[in-house]
């Protein structure tokens, strides 16, 4: 009789001890899942709020060029359209080249010469990355890594909404090494402007890294606090 209650007694306990262990692989995976999740809706509510701002650092950039023609035009008013153009050309460089942004995003100027596209469309007018190329002409039959032609992508959004959002792959500013970029691109018709601005991707990842890392306390918190209750239960049915 008292081997019976022995035995029964021990395929309890183990009863138990696989219902903890069980228990404790729940809540790994659960906890990965939910760290997973939740670093991903960082991730993607941060690029949303990079995203908003790169738009609205073009808007204002748009605004300020319309407030600088319209004081320009008011002291010069028999300027010709090229002289009006030169003369914001010379006030949107210094502009730019004087902006400091975080997360190493930036902003540049292309000019369409032909919106149906092709070689020799338009020409790279201010880019503070690659000033070396500044008055190169740009293709739309260029193809990217990624395997996509960025230049006719952008070239047709703009013609279509006169903005648009691109995903691509550009060099770092001030480095060689070469990323995924979003990019907001806006047309500046009175000129035939395209202003951009843009932010990499792998600049964002620390905010994603963070959210993992505040998972893992809550993590870590959740196993001890389960495990605990779980080895209390043992003792306490262990000696009664």
């Amino acid at each position: 009789m008292r081997n019976t209650k022995s035995s029964e007694y021990r395929h309890g306990i183990a009863f138990i001890v696989i219902g903890l262990i069980i228990s404790l692989l729940f809540i790994v995976v659960f906890a990965k899942v939910t760290t997973d999740i939740s670093a991903g809706m960082t991730y993607n509510a941060t690029l949303e709020v990079k995203k908003n701002m790169l738009r609205e650092n073009v808007e204002n950039m748009i605004s300020f060029i319309d407030y600088s023609k319209a004081d320009y035009l008011a002291e010069n008013p028999g300027a010709s359209d090229e002289e009006v153009e030169k003369a914001m050309y010379d006030i949107v460089y210094e502009r730019i080249y004087s902006e400091s942004h975080m997360d190493g995003s930036y902003m540049w100027v292309e000019k369409v010469l032909d919106y149906d596209g092709g070689d020799n469309y338009a020409i790279r007018l201010i880019h503070p990355n690659l000033t070396d190329t500044e008055g190169d002409h740009l293709t739309t039959n260029e193809v990217n890594s990624m395997g996509r032609k960025a230049y006719e992508e952008e070239l047709e959004g703009v013609k279509k909404d006169g903005y648009i959002f691109l995903n691509y792959e550009f060099k770092k500013l001030d480095s060689d090494e070469v990323t995924g970029k979003v990019c907001y691109s806006r047309l500046y018709k009175d000129f035939d402007w395209i202003v951009c601005m843009g932010v990499n991707y792998d600049d964002l990842n620390h905010y994603e890294a963070q959210a993992r890392e505040n998972m893992r306390l809550y993590q870590v918190v959740m196993i001890v606090a389960i495990a605990a209750t779980l080895l209390l239960l043992i003792g306490l049915l262990t000696y009664c």
